[in-house]
């Protein structure tokens, strides 16, 4: 029987592949709860670069903690819970969790269903895989991580897909079917309105997982994760807007992901976050911030190698 000494807090994991649309589905996700009134409570977990994302996310009386570290199933686990420990217990509240793009979400969801103090406050669990329609395995070494990723999926969003025919997309969707057949396909939209009933339910709401879902073997596939390196680099105060998308559009195929926050001579007193994925042939994009970055001036890079040498020389040049 739930203990309901405490108000039960719906649980959003927030899981996919580097670049598949997680901090974009966050942003959709929050004014929709919050013109419900519902408070959401946003936990960002990435390599080095969880407070670029959460100073993009942060507005007044939004609670959002980032989590720097490999990833919340296991290097980065105690502080994910000592977090989710110490939320103040009120009504109308949705904890939002996003793992970066390597974790394997079947540990996370291990480790959170079988703690007894954690399923007294948080429940319950659901995990929405945001899935790439074009890049939808085509990860080479990482296409088993990828799979992983909506094997223990309650509900599924397919993004990018603009930019996929509808061949590309069936052929996602029955792959997927294959992997997940008791998962939900949905919408940023729908999810929200799922999440306001849940919040506003009265009294326990039970969803079932998806029965015979992936949640052992963690070590047997988690080192693919591990494997990733991610290093942070200083940026000059300011710098020339077309030069550094230019560097980053230029930094080789073994970065995964580019993410940073800059300052350009252009536009000296506005602050923008600039990123690129793995599927960067349409070039790195930048955006400004609504409010002043509490981040310096850096770039996150994420991949397999880094040749960190270089990349600081390269950086050199921006400044010349």
């Amino acid at each position: 029987m739930t203990d309901m000494s405490h108000h039960l807090i719906p649980t959003l994991i927030i899981s996919g592949f580097l670049g598949a649309g997680k901090t974009t589905l966050l942003r959709e996700l929050i004014p929709g709860l919050e013109a419900a009134s519902i408070n959401p409570v946003v936990i960002l977990n990435d390599y080095q670069n969880a407070k670029v994302d959460a100073s993009t996310l942060r507005g007044e009386g939004r609670t959002v903690t980032p989590i720097n570290g490999n990833c919340v199933c296991c290097d980065s686990l105690s502080e994910l819970v000592d977090t989710m420990g110490a939320l103040t217990d009120r009504p109308g509240q949705i904890l939002l969790i996003e793992a970066n793009g390597t974790s394997d979400p079947a540990s996370l969801l291990q480790h959170l269903l079988f703690r007894p103090e954690l399923l007294k406050r948080f429940y319950p669990i659901l995990q929405v895989t945001c899935v790439h329609a074009s890049r939808w395995q085509k990860r080479l070494w990482n296409n088993e991580l990828e799979r992983l990723q909506v094997r223990t999926a309650s509900h599924l969003i397919m993004t990018h897909s603009d930019s996929a025919s509808e061949a590309r997309k069936q052929k996602v969707l029955d792959q997927i079917a294959g992997l997940s057949p008791r998962a939900s396909w949905s919408s940023a939209e729908a999810l929200c309105e799922e999440l306001v009933h849940l919040a506003t339910a009265v009294g326990p709401v039970f969803t079932a997982m998806p029965q015979g879902s992936h949640v052992g073997n963690h070590h047997e596939h988690h080192e693919l994760s591990h494997a990733f390196v991610a290093e942070q680099f200083d940026l000059p105060p300011r710098v020339s807007k077309e030069r550094l998308l230019h560097w980053v559009a230029a930094l080789p195929d073994e970065i995964l992901r580019v993410k940073g926050v800059a300052r350009f001579f252009e536009t000296p007193d506005t602050d923008f976050v600039f990123e690129r994925t793995d599927d960067h042939k349409w070039g790195p994009t930048a955006f400004a911030l609504k409010q002043p970055s509490t981040v310096p001036p850096c770039v996150v890079l994420i991949g397999v190698r880094l040749d960190s040498d270089g990349i600081r020389a390269s950086l050199s040049a921006l400044t010349d």
